[in-house]
């Protein structure tokens, strides 16, 4: 797979993540992919029309770094809500 492949599958893993949040947290996941859908489309804009002179690189590293964070915070903050609930409901 080349860099460019891994960068949409990452995007794409991200976007499909959101959209099933709504399943459990509605405002959550609307919002979550709110913030996904603005930084990754002004990034990728940046990719596709004003790479020039190596500055695509710069534009993928950004996506890499964005996603990855948003991502992982993402599923941090999902898993510890949800294990929290379970954990509630029980007592």
């Amino acid at each position: 797979m080349t860099e460019e492949q891994i960068l949409y599958l990452l995007s794409l893993i991200a976007a499909l993540y959101y959209l099933l949040s709504f399943k459990y947290y509605k405002s959550w996941g609307k919002l979550n992919l709110l913030i996904f859908l603005v930084y990754t489309s002004y990034f990728y804009y940046g990719l596709f029309f004003q790479s020039t002179e190596g500055r695509a690189l710069g534009w993928v590293i950004l996506i890499y770094m964005f996603t990855g964070l948003h991502l992982t915070f993402s599923v941090i903050y999902f898993i510890v809500i949800f294990f929290l609930n379970k954990e509630i409901n029980k007592k």
